[in-house]
């Protein structure tokens, strides 16, 4: 699915089936955002496109959020893995 999209020159957020606008995206929309990025396997967005968003107020908060979001994918890996090694160690302090 397509979390992240473009489309008649505004940006565009979809969460729980609903299309909404960026600009009226929420603190709690991209708390949810990240939590499937984080657990799903493919979180689809469209890149940020200069000519194809042409919204003022959506370009910046399009561009900011999708920059953030691609920083996160690229880096959930090693997130994860970190997160796993801190969880093992301490587990094996506690047992």
């Amino acid at each position: 699915m397509k979390y992240l999209e473009i489309e008649n020159n505004k940006g565009y957020y979809h969460l729980n089936s609903k299309k909404t606008e960026i600009d009226k995206i929420s603190k709690e929309d991209i708390l949810e955002l990240v939590k499937i990025l984080m657990h799903e396997k493919v979180f689809l967005m469209d890149e940020f496109s200069e000519e194809k968003l042409q919204h003022g107020v959506h370009k910046i908060i399009y561009r900011n959020i999708h920059n953030k979001f691609q920083d996160l994918k690229n880096e959930k890996d090693s997130i994860i893995d970190e997160v796993n090694q801190d969880f093992q160690e301490a587990f094996q302090k506690y047992s």
